[in-house]
């Protein structure tokens, strides 16, 4: 997300996200303190921006419009972003572009339903503490 912001992608992103004619824009990358300021941006000026935690995920994943393009993380602490690339794939073929499109909802509802778990366990936990405190407290 740093890096991608440096080179101008966030702010593309937003501007277009403002437009009628622009779906939902989604995006996984890891959340960290790194790109926290990065992240609120965003949600504070593209509220059609949804962003899950993509962890320490090694790739990078981009479709756009009809073409897809995927990188290799080869250098995470790199300050460039052609730096920090590795491997990477381009293309414009429906075929391709369509399997890019399965793989990142794959992942986005993986990540989504992960969330979601993790916010059902807190309440849970939450909930057992207020009830084993309320137990242990006399009337």
């Amino acid at each position: 997300m740093v890096r991608i912001d440096r080179i101008g992608i966030i702010d593309y992103l937003v501007k277009a996200s403002q437009n009628d004619g622009i779906g939902a824009i989604m995006i996984i990358c890891p959340i960290s303190e790194v790109n926290s300021e990065i992240i609120k941006k965003v949600s504070e000026n593209a509220p059609n921006i949804r962003i899950v935690n993509g962890n320490d995920s090694p790739f990078g994943m981009y479709i756009v419009d009809g073409h897809a393009f995927r990188a290799e993380l080869k250098e995470p602490e790199a300050d460039n972003f052609s730096e920090s690339i590795g491997f990477s794939v381009y293309s414009n073929r429906k075929n391709t572009v369509d399997f890019f499109k399965s793989v990142f909802e794959l992942l986005w509802n993986e990540r989504k339903l992960n969330e979601e778990l993790i916010k059902t366990g807190n309440m849970q936990e939450e909930f057992i503490n207020v009830a084993s405190h309320e137990l242990r407290t006399p009337t």
